[in-house]
């Protein structure tokens, strides 16, 4: 699921987004689906419809910038700064 991808206008979801009631149909029913072609069928439908509607364009990416001690060991590498598996030497 993509947050971004939503249909509940100002009222339900950011400032200036888009009144969609069809979106959040089919994302209910995604959510609630029985099986993974069920899924992937009504995936599809939503994928479509975000594009036809313009609901938002991923224009970029960005980076956190993020800085660590010579004298820690277990950082892992991920998108957000996670602070478990870190021990100190």
């Amino acid at each position: 699921m993509n947050n971004m991808v939503n249909g509940k206008g100002p009222d339900g979801g950011w400032f200036g987004w888009p009144d969609v009631p069809k979106l959040e149909e089919l994302r209910t029913a995604y959510a609630t689906a029985a099986t993974l072609e069920e899924q992937k069928d009504l995936a599809e439908e939503i994928q479509a419809l975000a594009y036809e509607e313009g609901i938002y364009a991923p224009i970029g990416q960005y980076f956190v910038p993020t800085a660590w001690s010579n004298n820690l060991e277990g950082v892992l590498d991920a998108p957000a700064p996670l602070f478990w598996n870190i021990s100190k030497n």
